[in-house]
């Protein structure tokens, strides 16, 4: 359909999925794991009602830290919600040595000083109205999380694949090795007369392939690729390989020498099949 999907973000979001003014998609802040609808509401209300927030720092001395609390933040930075600020996630969640908390946790304290003082003084018979000068915390310098797990940590509090997939890196292999797709192992089994299995998820489909159903398309596709020699990727716990297949059962194969397949969970399979 061409339609872009964005991960959420804190100056965009709202609680629902959304389409923004360049009529792209942007995620809902509420389908996020650990984000709530109060904490959704606040940072909404608050957005509305003073506009963007410039900064992390900035976030967390106006919004309510009642109703959108550390879990909240933590979930927001993994989904990549406060990537808009210029922070890196890990940053987030780096802990200097001696120092107690992690940046965020830092943050978060630094916020609630500020709401309390802002009270106080606003609350006091001679009180200017303005919160006391508080420091920001510093901001670390750490490394960046690898491209895999940031997916990973992603993935956990959005459910999927926002800012990338695990094999984006190797796409330029894929390219340029693969003859064939994971959906081509149903259509293998399904016009071979074997069925194909194996103790890990090398049989199901991915994402991006439907299972194909036995219709002339799957039947003529099954006629260009009997009797070639498949070349394809694999995210597997277990690799599988499967060798000669005319009409036996394919070989699995689970220890592999880690050295000859360095790249983890991510596998060069070769297939002959022969009928």
């Amino acid at each position: 359909m061409g339609m872009s999907v964005l991960g959420p973000d804190i100056n965009e979001s709202i609680y629902k999925f959304s389409v923004n003014a360049e009529g792209q998609i942007r995620f809902g802040l509420g389908a996020i794991k650990g984000v709530g609808e109060a904490a959704v509401q606040s940072i909404i209300d608050e957005r509305n009602a003073n506009g963007k927030f410039s900064s992390i720092f900035d976030l967390v001395k106006r919004v309510n830290l009642r109703a959108a609390n550390k879990k909240t933040f933590e979930s927001l930075a993994n989904a990549g919600a406060f990537d808009s600020f210029g922070i890196h996630r890990a940053a987030y969640f780096h802990h200097e040595v001696n120092e107690t908390g992690n940046f965020l946790e830092k943050v978060l304290r630094f916020g609630a000083n500020y709401q309390d003082s802002l009270s106080a003084s606003q609350s006091s018979l001679f009180g200017s109205g303005t919160a006391a000068q508080i420091p920001e915390p510093k901001v670390p310098v750490c490394e960046e999380w690898g491209f895999l797990q940031k997916l990973r940590y992603e993935k956990e509090v959005v459910g999927f694949y926002i800012s990338g997939h695990p094999l984006d890196e190797f796409q330029y292999d894929i390219d340029k090795f693969c003859t064939a797709r994971v959906s081509d192992l149903k259509i293998v089994s399904m016009f071979s007369g074997n069925k194909f299995e194996s103790n890990a998820d090398a049989n199901k489909v991915s994402s991006e392939d439907e299972e194909p159903s036995a219709n002339d398309q799957s039947l003529e596709r099954f006629d260009k690729i009997k009797n070639t020699s498949l070349r394809l990727y694999g995210a597997v716990n277990n690799l599988f390989l499967l060798t000669k297949y005319s009409g036996q059962d394919p070989e699995v194969f689970n220890g592999i020498d880690a050295n000859f397949y360095p790249r983890p969970r991510v596998y060069t399979v070769g297939l002959s099949l022969d009928f």
